[in-house]
């Protein structure tokens, strides 16, 4: 009968945490968010693509790891140094594949991204988990596979790829080619790392210590570093937050100079809880039109001061249309 119920549980519990932690780092892009399809689409690759290659990669891995390793290392070899380093790349491909689009232009995005393709990940291999321990019909071991998977391995992957997608955003329009060719290596390594860091403490632990008391060490010491790593995400995720609001300040600022907008609606255009509000703009604009406008014109404007010369014509023509839109706009409200 347990078995029964699980499977539909198994369901739920692996798709409904997931959908809500993925919309949450959607909505936290406060300036400038992305597609919610791209989004999407990139949680589903994660989903499907990221894990039909990570199996096949990490059977190929492990063929060659059989004949070296002996049994007992060849178990923990698996999850210690295959699933770190297969993992990470198959969830990561997709990102490299977005970062030729327009919209991906920043490490803001690169967070959002990766912990889309993470999480679509994390949703999958949860599932997976779920049905085993539920068709063995242990209930307890069940809900505490469900409780520990869904708040720490699965954020984990989020944040994993989303380290790497960063890392992608902010070399995407750095100047100096040792940034920009080095960022990318740096975060995949630190998003393995990480992953590295929660396997192998749970491997060592428990085959260490063993029982019970050897699973509650290992998910003790996980936690901690996983909420370290946690806070320093979230810092580096509020950090870009912060460079986009003076990105926002500098290059509006000198759209006011040119007479494009006033000059008052700068800071207000940079601070998210004013901008949100409808008071500031006259009834003839749109709000959140405007808003996209002025936001992406003053995106536009640094990247076409930094991007590759063979791309700088695409980006200027951009600004130039985005600010002949925008003073087409304020020019009909005011007529």
């Amino acid at each position: 009968m347990i078995q029964l119920i699980t499977l539909p549980v198994a369901v739920l519990a692996a798709i409904v945490p997931m959908a809500l932690f993925l919309l949450a780092a959607w909505w936290l892009d406060r300036y400038e968010r992305e597609p919610l399809w791209m989004v999407l689409a990139t949680f589903f690759w994660g989903a499907v693509g990221g894990v039909l290659l990570a199996i096949a990669g990490s059977l190929l891995l492990e063929i060659p790891l059989s004949m070296i390793l002996a049994a007992d290392a060849q178990e923990a070899a698996g999850p210690v140094l295959v699933a770190p380093f297969v993992e990470e790349i198959t969830k990561g491909c997709v990102l490299l594949l977005l970062l030729r689009h327009r919209l991906f232009d920043n490490a803001t995005d690169g967070f959002v991204y990766g912990a889309a393709a993470g999480l679509g990940f994390g949703m999958t291999e949860n599932f997976l988990y779920f049905s085993m321990v539920g068709m063995s019909g242990d209930a307890g071991g069940f809900f505490i596979t469900i409780f520990l998977r869904t708040a720490f391995s699965a954020p984990l992957h989020g944040m994993a790829s989303g380290t790497f997608g960063a890392a992608l955003g902010l070399a995407k329009f750095q100047r100096a080619w040792p940034l920009r060719w080095g960022l990318p290596p740096i975060g995949l390594l630190m998003a393995m790392g990480l992953h590295f860091f929660w396997n192998a403490m749970a491997v060592y632990l428990s085959s260490h210590a063993g029982g019970l008391t050897g699973g509650s060490l290992a998910v003790f010491v996980q936690f901690g570093g996983l909420i370290l790593y946690f806070i320093a995400f979230f810092a580096l995720f509020q950090l870009s937050m912060l460079h986009e609001r003076a990105i926002i300040g500098h290059e509006l600022a000198e759209e006011a100079r040119r007479g494009i907008l006033p000059p008052s609606y700068v800071p207000i255009l940079q601070s998210y809880l004013r901008r949100i509000r409808r008071d500031w703009l006259p009834p003839a604009i749109p709000h959140h039109h405007f808003i996209a406008l002025c936001t992406r014109l003053a995106f536009r404007k640094h990247q076409a001061a930094r991007c590759r010369p063979a791309q700088r014509f695409d980006y200027a023509e951009e600004v130039r249309v985005l600010r002949q839109e925008l003073r087409a706009l304020i020019e009909r409200a005011g007529s």
